[in-house]
């Protein structure tokens, strides 16, 4: 039984284009997708699974906040049993792509969506195999190990250098711990500086029950990070790439890029692309690699199988892969696209005043400084002139994350 607003919305589509369903939070993932298609006048709802839903574009039609797998699969049904066309489908999150692939013979019957064979994304998501997959492919990873007990621990904590890092195998498994637990700071991974410490994040992420690794700390800031953004047709072919280097994150050292820029780099194309075809690979995804000054090499940080919130960026920058991707899983020709707009800047203004007050601390970025640089960032995570409402959402997450930047910084 569909409620009042589901049947309003569905009034609306007739005569649409095919409805485009979102899965995802309300985060600046989603909503780069939203109004990707939207601007398009192209009709979206957004869907989640596991959080409460909070955003609000003009260019959604509905956000539905569904709890639990078997809630949403009975979603899906309804929808698409009362929508006039088969719609599209995108996950933006590691948690949706997951539901999605092991929900394939369901999800199919009403709507197009862009995966790899199942045994490939499960390969993919996983970073012990993705690491494996790609070192026999001869792409260079960094020195990683995966404990399966305390005294495997012990026998690495003699072999690896320190500082290291220490992380979830599954990160969407260990984010959902961390929300429910106190673990701030701890929100992708731990770095340690001795086999103590390494002993101490060990029993304090493996109460989260999820699987471990321990992996050397490539040297370099986040500058050298790079991050190939693209899509694959169902032939594994490219229909556009694009090129983002991080220029600041939060939280400080391992958190996502709060300030990045487009560039031309065609050792990473190169290198993700060589993956991902060799996988067969057919959707979005959004690679990271780190320039290894040792080596001069670039080591695979990992494989996300879908784009992340700078998917904005690539918008801006003249490559819509929202859009590149629900045109050709309706059918359509897509001219593959091979330029873009390089230098432009995109921002998250909350995380990355979090970022400039640690940078501001090591002497390394002036107020100035920062206040240009949001100047000169074109591209945005959330403001948008015709959509402000996400905006002032996300302004109102300053004094949630006070705390977070006081404590991280000891200010």
């Amino acid at each position: 039984m569909l409620d009042k607003s589901t049947k309003h919305f569905l009034r609306e589509l007739e005569g649409k284009p095919p409805l485009a369903c979102i899965l995802g939070s309300g985060g600046s993932h989603t909503l780069g997708f939203v109004r990707s298609l939207g601007k398009r006048g192209i009709p979206v709802i957004v869907a989640s699974i596991k959080q409460s839903i909070r955003l609000r574009s003009r260019y959604c039609l509905e956000a539905f906040d569904i709890r639990g797998e078997s809630s949403l699969l009975a979603f899906i049904a309804k929808l698409g049993e009362n929508m006039p066309s088969k719609g599209v489908m995108i996950p933006t999150s590691d948690a949706e792509v997951l539901f999605m692939s092991r929900n394939r013979s369901h999800i199919e019957k009403y709507f197009f969506f862009a995966l790899p064979n199942f045994t490939m994304l499960e390969t993919l998501a996983n970073k012990r195999t993705q690491y494996k997959f790609a070192a026999d492919l001869g792409i260079a990873v960094p020195q990683t190990f995966f404990p399966e007990s305390l005294k495997d621990l012990l026998k690495i904590a003699d072999k690896v250098e320190y500082p290291c890092i220490i992380k979830p195998v599954y990160s969407h498994v260990w984010r959902n711990y961390h929300n429910r637990v106190d673990m701030k700071g701890w929100e992708k991974l731990a770095e340690v500086s001795s086999p103590q410490e390494l002993q101490n994040a060990y029993y304090k992420m493996s109460d989260a029950g999820v699987e471990l690794l321990i992996q050397e700390r490539i040297p370099g800031d986040e500058t050298q990070l790079y991050s190939l953004y693209t899509y694959l047709n169902q032939d594994d072919k490219p229909l556009a790439s694009i090129v983002i280097r991080k220029q600041r994150q939060w939280p400080p050292l391992y958190g996502s890029g709060s300030s990045s820029v487009t560039c031309k780099n065609e050792d990473v194309v190169a290198l993700g692309l060589k993956l991902l075809q060799n996988a067969k690979y057919h959707g979005l995804a959004n690679l990271e690699f780190k320039l290894d000054s040792r080596y001069k090499e670039y080591r695979l940080i990992e494989v996300n199988v879908r784009c992340g919130e700078r998917v904005r960026l690539a918008v801006d920058a003249g490559v819509d892969l929202p859009y590149i991707a629900y045109e050709d899983l309706l059918g359509k020709a897509v001219t593959p696209i091979n330029t873009y707009r390089v230098g432009m800047q995109w921002m998250n203004l909350v995380n990355d005043f979090g970022a400039f007050l640690y940078h501001r601390k090591l002497g390394k970025v002036r107020f100035g400084q920062w206040v240009r640089s949001v100047m000169a960032s074109r591209s945005r995570a959330y403001f948008s002139w015709d959509d402000p409402v996400p905006f002032f959402l996300h302004i109102g997450q300053v004094t949630t994350k006070a705390a977070s930047y006081a404590r991280l910084l000891q200010v």
